[in-house]
């Protein structure tokens, strides 16, 4: 049941090219895993959890698609006039084929089956499944949008990292230094955590260490509102909106620590001139 990336321009049947050129384009927000023994359609809104049909080898499974969403929100990957896409599990297509439902309850998601036979999944091992929704949902997105690279590159590094993938959310850089600040999502199946890395230009070094557990991967977008470096001080911000405040009013903010400790943390490394900004501010 091998499906590769290289395969990506056979695995799906697009939306119609008019459709995607009126919709305005939207940041990626989420993606959800379901299961159909049958097609997702206009009329059946049957769409189950996955586990009944196609087993997971553990309840974060579905951790897969945040860290996908995420990494490619880090990106700048947008959909065409949606932002949640869930992704139905069905043995009614072909393995590999993705084609877009004709559910619509909600005009921010979009629906996409994708055929997977249920013997072939269940003869994979843990890490086997892990990369092969990985392909699968890059089936699906390519469905609704064609930016081929960005999604091989992203799939690239769920499989490389897999629960480790660190993202992005939000980066400070001067002629001196900079500061990166990064989450895991359920790393290992424990609890999300972010993190906060510096890079002393003028010594060459660079540190990382733990800001904060997480006990909501996406807490971090609220918790990261700025970034100010003082007095030997790093201090992340929260946003200063009322809808901000009803998830990190549950956190000691600001966040801060000292340049020092992070530049003595574990791990720390001498280095060259860092690598340009993946990416740059992201709002949630």
């Amino acid at each position: 049941m091998e499906t590769t990336m290289a395969s990506l321009g056979q695995r799906h049947r697009s939306v119609p090219q008019h459709s995607r050129m009126n919709a305005k384009p939207k940041l990626i927000a989420d993606i959800r895993y379901y299961e159909n023994p049958g097609r997702t359609e206009f009329g059946n809104v049957r769409h189950d959890s996955l586990g009944t049909l196609y087993s997971i080898p553990f309840r974060s499974f579905g951790a897969i698609g945040d860290r996908f969403a995420c990494k490619l929100r880090e990106r700048e990957f947008t959909l065409p006039g949606f932002d949640h896409l869930y992704v139905i599990l069905t043995p009614a297509l072909p393995p590999g084929i993705a084609e877009p439902s004709t559910l619509n309850m909600d005009a921010r998601i979009r629906y996409v089956d994708v055929g997977l036979v249920l013997d072939q999944w269940d003869s994979l091992d843990d890490d086997a499944k892990h990369d092969h929704i990985v392909d699968l949902t890059s089936f699906a997105i390519n469905a609704f949008d064609g930016t081929a690279d960005t999604l091989a590159n992203v799939a690239a590094d769920l499989k490389r990292y897999r629960s480790k993938l660190e993202i992005i959310v939000k980066t400070k850089e001067t002629s001196s230094y900079r500061v990166d600040v990064s989450f895991q999502i359920r790393p290992m199946q424990e609890q999300s955590i972010a993190f906060v890395s510096y890079t002393d230009k003028r010594a060459g070094q660079r540190g990382r260490t733990t800001l904060t557990k997480l006990q909501s991967a996406n807490d971090v977008y609220p918790l990261c509102g700025s970034i100010a470096v003082r007095d030997n001080t790093i201090t992340i911000k929260p946003r200063s909106s009322s809808r901000a405040a009803t998830i990190t009013d549950k956190y000691n903010v600001p966040l801060s620590v000292a340049v020092d400790a992070v530049l003595a943390a574990h791990g720390t490394e001498q280095c060259g001139e860092p690598e340009p900004p993946m990416t740059r501010d992201l709002e949630s």
